[in-house]
This record gives C-alpha cells, sequence and structure tokens, in this order.
C-alpha cells in the first residue's frame, strides 16, 4: 500500500477534532476553554454542564481513538503504522490543528488506544484509577497515578516492544499535561499548614 504514510496524518486530523469544546458549543457554552479549569476534556465538560456531558465526551473521544485503529487494522494496516497512528491521536488530541494547536489531556483518547492495544491491560488501569481515586478523591491526580502505572502494567503483561514504547509515550506526556494539577496538589498541603 503506497499511501500507507496517509494513515497516521489522518489519525492526527481526527484526532484533532474537540469533541468536548464542540459538545460544549452545541449546549450553549461558548467557549469551554474560558470556564472551570480551561480544559476542554471530559472533566471539565461535566464539571460545567453536568455528569452526563462528562460520560458523553469521555466516550466520544474513547471511540474514535479505539475506531480507528480497530479500523484500520481490519484494513490490513501493518502494525508499526498502527503505532505511529495510535501516537498520532495523541498529538491531535493534545495539540488540535482546529484550536490553535491547544488540546485536552488526553485521558479518554488514551483510554481508547490501551483498549485496543490490550483490554486487560485497560481494566487493571480502571481498578488502579479507581482506587487512586477512592483515596485522593482528585480526578486529575488518579489519572497521574493510573498514568504512571501504566507501562508497569503493561510490562507486567509482556505487551510487544513497540506498545511498551507507547505506554511509556502516553504516560510521560499523559502526566506532563497534568503538571498544573500535581503542582495544586503538592501545594494544597503546604498551604493549609500556613
Amino acid at each position: 500500500m503506497t499511501l500507507l504514510f496517509l494513515i497516521p496524518i489522518i489519525a492526527y486530523v481526527i484526532g484533532s477534532i474537540p469533541v468536548g469544546f464542540l459538545i460544549a458549543c452545541c449546549f450553549g457554552v461558548e467557549d469551554i476553554r474560558l470556564h472551570g479549569s480551561g480544559n476542554i476534556g471530559a472533566t471539565n465538560v461535566g464539571r460545567v454542564l453536568g455528569a452526563p456531558f462528562f460520560l458523553l465526551v469521555f466516550f466520544l473521544d474513547f471511540i474514535k481513538a479505539y475506531g480507528f485503529l480497530y479500523a484500520a487494522t481490519k484494513l490490513g494496516v501493518p502494525p508499526n503504522v498502527i503505532m505511529m497512528s495510535a501516537v498520532a491521536l495523541l498529538l491531535g488530541n493534545g495539540c488540535s490543528i482546529f484550536l490553535n494547536f491547544q488540546g485536552g489531556k488526553l485521558i479518554a483518547t488514551s483510554a481508547g488506544i490501551v483498549t485496543f492495544v490490550h483490554p486487560l491491560l485497560s481494566a487493571m488501569l480502571v481498578l488502579v484509577w479507581l482506587i487512586a481515586f477512592c483515596v485522593i478523591r482528585i480526578v486529575g491526580i488518579s489519572s497521574v497515578i493510573g498514568l504512571f502505572f501504566l507501562p508497569l502494567i503493561g510490562w507486567y503483561l509482556n505487551v510487544s516492544r513497540n506498545a511498551f514504547l507507547l505506554l511509556w509515550f502516553i504516560a510521560a506526556w499523559g502526566i506532563w499535561r497534568h503538571q498544573k494539577n500535581i503542582i495544586n496538589y503538592v501545594k494544597k498541603p503546604i498551604g493549609k499548614l500556613k
């Protein structure tokens, strides 16, 4: 297939579709980035519009990643191009061409990719997130903890070398995208001591 190089480009464009931004616009919030945490992701949309919108945005971001990779596999796209496309989906979500290269924090898109790579890995990650959330009660920090464990669980499940590198990329970039959450969480106890 001589046009294989187009697959990651298409993946980037699909990843760039700002689902949260568009859903918020459709329901009366002109620019979700001016509300809540200023993010276009499911958590902030849910914070502004309500829990059902969190579920809607999360599902759509999840399915655009999982669905694209699944369809590409069924069409016979080689595994190395599939992995490149997964990275492109993440780049699109985090640096959307439609929002001047701004974007979300990658969690729902990452969940779609991880579920495609290894469903059991995804299930174990959900368990880690739930435990973290029950203890900490903060979505962003629970997500960071899940991202930290992502490559470790992948190693435990003996995923392929390419998949393992992809998991490291997801974890590193996802944690970096949550740096504001981490800083705020670290500063919070210090503020209480004053």
